[in-house]
């Protein structure tokens, strides 16, 4: 009997799948279903998980099942955090995917979507989360590869933002969404050698305006008032620090462009400027260890 465990925040959870039907939601459900010679099935996951909280937490209950393969979908509320912390991130996913490994598990990742393609934000506050982005996504395909986990890209499928498989909040992949990640991650593994059978793709009905408006106070305003405060001193704190940085960075350039004549060549004239001297400077810069060396 081969067993299939999931962990990770609220995607791995299945938020946003709605199908109250069966007990067992989002992609892990679909993909246990794809794979028939995989009997047990788990997960582990919980909205608003990090991943610190999946090696310490979440990974010994997986241990507990022996899993054959496990998913492992997290780092989105890493990035919507004020403490936003790369290294914590990169060590919990470390090692949390090697004591799978030392156990023969096989080990599946995704990279996150561009979340500024789904939800307009202000400027700033885009270009702030796009580089949390990059390097949340950066640590997964480093880490992915170092310890040979499978990675699922998502911004490889053709679909990814395609508003057919976004739940109404735009944070989460309603059913039909998760029913497509379970599908490329079945692929992974079909080229692992794993017996993998389609499964149908689900039905999902089209909402009313009226439906989306009471799902938003039913459901997302509760959550939104519950995230509030953690969320809003963190955004805060970010757009401060960003628009500080913006200012700082308009001073500078206008204090470049009052510089008086000649002000620059007088800064600077007592620096030995001969041929023999920068040619010192391009060397001892040309011998310096690179950042991917060191």
């Amino acid at each position: 009997m081969k067993s299939l465990v999931v962990l990770g925040d609220s995607v791995g959870f299945g938020v946003g799948d709605e199908d109250n039907m069966h007990p067992n939601k989002g992609v892990g459900a679909f993909l246990h279903r794809s794979l028939p010679g995989f009997t047990k099935y788990a997960n582990h996951s919980r909205p608003g998980a990090r991943m610190r909280e999946v090696f310490e937490v979440q990974l010994p209950r997986a241990l507990e099942h022996e899993p054959d393969v496990v998913v492992l979908i997290a780092g989105g509320n890493d990035v919507l955090r004020q403490n936003f912390d790369p290294t914590d991130i990169y060590w919990s996913m470390y090692g949390t995917i090697t004591t799978l490994k030392e156990r023969g598990v096989e080990v599946l990742t995704m990279k996150l979507h561009d979340p500024n393609r789904k939800i307009r934000l202000p400027k700033r506050l885009a270009r702030l989360l796009h580089q949390r982005v990059e390097t949340l996504n950066h640590i997964i395909d480093d880490v992915s590869q170092l310890l040979g986990a499978q990675c699922l890209d998502v911004r490889k499928i053709d679909l990814t933002y395609d508003q057919r498989i976004w739940h109404i909040d735009r944070m989460h992949p309603n059913r039909t969404g998760y029913h497509l990640l379970a599908t490329h991650f079945a692929r992974l593994l079909h080229g692992q050698g794993h017996d993998v059978r389609d499964v149908t793709a689900p039905l999902v009905r089209t909402r009313s305006r009226k439906e989306n408006v009471r799902w938003m106070l039913r459901m997302g305003l509760p959550w939104f008032l519950k995230r509030c405060k953690d969320l809003f001193p963190g955004v805060g704190y970010l757009l401060v620090l960003e628009t500080s940085k913006d200012v700082a960075r308009a001073l500078r350039k206008r204090r470049g462009r009052q510089l008086p004549t000649g002000h620059s060549e007088r800064r600077f004239a007592h620096l030995d400027t001969t041929t023999e001297h920068r040619g010192g400077i391009e060397t001892n810069f040309a011998n310096r260890p690179s950042q991917a060396a060191a």
